[in-house]
């Protein structure tokens, strides 16, 4: 279905909506329209995730001639990551089936290399302060025999579209380019991340985002 709030049109993936969710829609563009913090809540079961994600994906198109905004979607687990790209792959189909003017959208997940990396010596490990350190010996600037696939990941960007976990890695054994940095490059043109909250808590990774988060993220 299609509605307006204000002058946003909004395309939703479903025939019906619950008030709640209406409503949380609105509250939410109030939220971004005047900028700042903004706490909202909604009762289990009542379609958080496409809520959320059908009025993010109307408002960043809306302005996107005025102004490019990005979104951080924040997860606890990488399951819900999961589901979360499914949603916004669905969501992003609905609007292509129904006509409407969707400009592209970039989409990605932001995870760790445990859950990225397609390189057999070093994906083989179990944990992922393994994989870290057998990722770092094949990639640091003194190495000289790297990984094929990160010198390809410096070659190529990941296109538009909606880049599942499983999708980019697919992406990146076509193209011989690693998973794991063709993410990381996409982070400062994304239009969406998806990533686990502890990129944005933890001191220790929560730069790699932050320092390309404009005013308007």
């Amino acid at each position: 279905m299609k509605f307006y709030i204000d002058e946003v049109p909004i395309i939703f993936p479903y025939d019906y909506i619950y008030p709640e969710q209406l409503q949380y829609m609105k509250e939410m563009k109030k939220g971004l329209d005047a900028g700042g913090h903004m706490v909202l809540e909604m009762p289990s079961g009542t379609g958080k995730t496409i809520t959320l994600l059908a009025l993010l994906v109307a408002y960043i198109n809306y302005h996107r001639d005025v102004e490019r905004r990005k979104v951080v979607y924040c997860t606890r687990t990488v399951v819900e990551m999961t589901k979360t790209m499914e949603e916004l792959r669905r969501l992003v189909k609905f609007w292509e089936q129904e006509g409407e003017d969707l400009k592209p959208i970039v989409g990605i997940c932001l995870s760790a290399r445990k859950n990225l990396c397609i390189e057999s010596k070093v994906s083989g490990f179990t944990y992922p302060s393994e994989v870290d350190a057998a990722c770092r010996g094949v990639t640091a600037p003194w190495v000289d025999e790297k990984c094929d696939f990160f010198e390809g990941a410096n070659a190529i960007n990941l296109p538009a579209g909606i880049h599942s976990l499983d999708n980019v890695k697919e992406f990146g054994r076509e193209h011989n380019a690693c998973p794991y940095y063709l993410v990381r490059n996409a982070i400062g043109f994304a239009d969406i991340i998806v990533q686990s909250y502890l990129y944005l808590v933890d001191p220790k990774v929560s730069g790699t985002v932050m320092e390309h988060l404009s005013a308007n993220s």
